[in-house]
Formats: structure tokens, C-alpha cells, sequence
């Protein structure tokens, strides 16, 4: 219900540790760390947004009667500060109520401001069935990303790998198929490419093709 989502974390994570220096490995599995986050209960895969936070899918019927009112709002105050212009106008103002009206007026000014900004983020939502655009979610994935990094914490000289992704696919193709070409051929460099290609498919069958494998490239073109 939240590949989508992983698959964006999975691009972040791959920066979480690395050193060159690096002499040992352990390794992580962050699908269940990211489904284990207490952001997740928020989740909704319908829009693929969090609830509670701005990234929040919104009723069309709220965002049009929200347009409507800060429309209304917008109106009643440009006719309120032109009201109080017009007045101070007709009239000698010390410096003391000079100061007041200056401040009013920069209150109202920056008022309008925000609210033609409201305005145009509803807009916007309208035009997207009152879905946010999926720049809301980064500060979201920043913040699983940092929580998971200190779920993870690790030293200089070690390099975080992660389990392969356990997602449902298709069963694997019993005429061409890649595990028992690689036990029959183990020693050919494209049986093993190939079984690594579509390890995925048997994932959920075989729990240790989860597990990340190194190997030494060289003794591939060998």
C-alpha cells in the first residue's frame, strides 16, 4: 500500500552511510523500518498523502467554499483600508495617530497578502481534485529518513546495505527458469546475472534471496 512511498525513501537512502574507507557491512531492512514509522499510520494510499499534515488530501467542497470566503475576506478588507486612507486624508493627524494609521494600514496590507497567497494555494488544489503537488511530501521523507538514520546509526568504517525489496510480483517462468539454470550452470557469468535479475520473483518464497550478495566483479569476467 505504500510502494510508492518506499520506492522515494529508497532513492534517499542510498546516501544515508557511506565511506570509501569502509571495511565492514551490516545490513538493514528498511521497507520494515519505514512501514514501522509512526508517520506511516498517517499514510493514505488512495492520494498518496499523509493525513494531518500539509501534504493532505482535501474535499472539493471545502477548498470551494475556502475560496469563496478568502475571495469575501479579500474585498471586505481592500474596501476597509481605502474607508481608512479616505478618512485620514480629510483630516491633520498628530504624529502619534499618524503612527497608528501607518501601522493599520501595513497590518491590513500584509493581511491581504497572505490571503491572496490562501487564495491561490486553493487554486491550486482545485485544479489538482484537491490533492497537494508531491513537493509536500519531501520535508515528510526528509523526516523518515532522519529517524531511520539514527534507527541505524553506524560507524565510519562500516557500510549500511539494505534487503532487497519483497514486493508481490508474478510467478517466475518454469520453462526459463533462472534458479535452477544457475544450479545446473553455476560457473557461467550470464546464468548468475540472470538469477540476480529475477531473484525478486521468488522473493517472497525465498526469504534469504532478500539478502544482499558481494562479489568480486573480476572473478565475473573471469
Amino acid at each position: 500500500m505504500c510502494k510508492n512511498f518506499l520506492h522515494l525513501l529508497s532513492f534517499f537512502v542510498i546516501f544515508l552511510s557511506f565511506s570509501a574507507e569502509a571495511q565492514t557491512f551490516k545490513v538493514h531492512d528498511l521497507e520494515r523500518l519505514i512501514k514501522n514509522h509512526p508517520m506511516m499510520k498517517n499514510y493514505d494510499p488512495k492520494t498518496n498523502r499523509f493525513r494531518n499534515t500539509p501534504s493532505e488530501a482535501r474535499p472539493l467542497e471545502e477548498i470551494d467554499a475556502g475560496i469563496i470566503s478568502t475571495k469575501e475576506e479579500i474585498s471586505a478588507l481592500e474596501k476597509e483600508k481605502k474607508t481608512v486612507l479616505g478618512s485620514s486624508m480629510k483630516k491633520t493627524l498628530d504624529a502619534e495617530a499618524e503612527k497608528e494609521l501607518w501601522k493599520k494600514l501595513n497590518d491590513m496590507g500584509n493581511r491581504i497578502k497572505e490571503l491572496k497567497q490562501n487564495l491561490l494555494d486553493l487554486t491550486e488544489l482545485q485544479a489538482t481534485n484537491g490533492v497537494p503537488p508531491a513537493s509536500r511530501l519531501l520535508p515528510i521523507a526528509r523526516e523518515i529518513l532522519l529517524d531511520i538514520k539514527e534507527e541505524i546509526t553506524t560507524n565510519e568504517n562500516e557500510i549500511v546495505l539494505n534487503y532487497l525489496p519483497r514486493f508481490y510480483q508474478p510467478p517466475p517462468n518454469l520453462i526459463k527458469n533462472p534458479l535452477k539454470n544457475f544450479f545446473a550452470n553455476p560457473d557461467q557469468t550470464e546464468s548468475l546475472l540472470n538469477y540476480i535479475k529475477h531473484a525478486n520473483l521468488m522473493s517472497l518464497l525465498f526469504s534469504g534471496v532478500a539478502a544482499p550478495v558481494l562479489y568480486n566483479e573480476r572473478n565475473l569476467n573471469n
